[in-house]
């Protein structure tokens, strides 16, 4: 006998339909491991806390992501201004005295692999 309802050979076939009533009684029964029953206004409520609790959540996650873009901009200009102020003192002395382009260039250098060194122990000492 062939059965007239489509058979669904999904995961979701086997799951049965609950409620969110029921889900959350069953969560609360497993919590508190007493038969525990609410009404419709107490499941109201408990959901709608949770709905402010993820609220809550999601702007704090907003306002941590706002101010990493924040200082993540600062970071940009800082660099941003540096490289300009290398390049023209590079180009000052370029014109101005060749012969100090070399010790220039180290001195540049030194600088950066110093910055490198720096965060290279601030990482190692944070872990």
């Amino acid at each position: 006998m062939p059965n007239s309802a489509p058979q669904n050979s999904g995961p979701d076939s086997q799951k049965p339909i609950v409620s969110k009533e029921q889900k959350l009684s069953m969560l609360l029964q497993k919590v508190t491991d007493n038969d525990l029953t609410l009404n419709e206004q107490q499941i109201d409520q408990i959901i709608l806390q949770r709905a402010q609790v993820n609220d809550y959540i999601h702007k704090e996650r907003m306002q941590k992501h706002d101010r990493f873009k924040i200082l993540s901009s600062e970071r940009k200009i800082y660099f941003c201004s540096g490289l300009v102020f290398v390049l023209i003192l590079g180009g000052a002395i370029l014109f101005l005295k060749p012969d100090l382009l070399e010790k220039f260039f180290l001195v540049i250098i030194s600088i950066f692999s110093g910055f490198g060194i720096k965060e290279m122990f601030k990482i190692s000492n944070d872990s």
